[in-house]
């Protein structure tokens, strides 16, 4: 069953997650790898890998403060791991749902791509 912050319960409804490379996929899915590469992160990290899977679409990620990245980032979304770490993604729908604005339509995001762990702030 799929998480919706409005308290329904769907089946079958989870956001897919893909994995820009390979060895990230494999780091976070991998509880050994998990542990070794992120450390004091893993468990944080595992936590928001399960929110983002439980959620139906974009919009129903609340927990983590996601927000939408801008300048060279733009497209992209992060979720907090901790006070200065970052899981950033994008959307991996093909076609990307757009809104009427241009923007992205994060209540028809069903696919996430996995870019970086890490912060981006500097």
């Amino acid at each position: 069953m799929c998480y919706n912050p409005k308290g329904d319960n769907f089946r079958g409804c989870a956001i897919e997650l893909f994995f820009k490379e390979r060895r990230l996929q494999r780091d976070c899915e991998d509880p050994k790898l998990l542990n070794k590469r992120f450390g004091q992160f893993a468990a944080p990290l595992k936590r928001r890998l399960a929110q983002l899977r439980a959620a139906e679409v974009l919009s129903h990620i609340v927990l983590g403060n996601p927000h939408p990245l801008s300048g060279n980032r733009e497209g992209q979304f992060a979720v907090d791991i901790t006070r200065n770490y970052r899981l950033i993604f994008e959307p991996a729908d093909d076609p990307i749902p757009l809104s009427e604005d241009g923007s992205i339509d994060v209540s028809q995001v069903s696919a996430l791509r996995i870019l970086e762990v890490g912060d981006y702030h500097g």
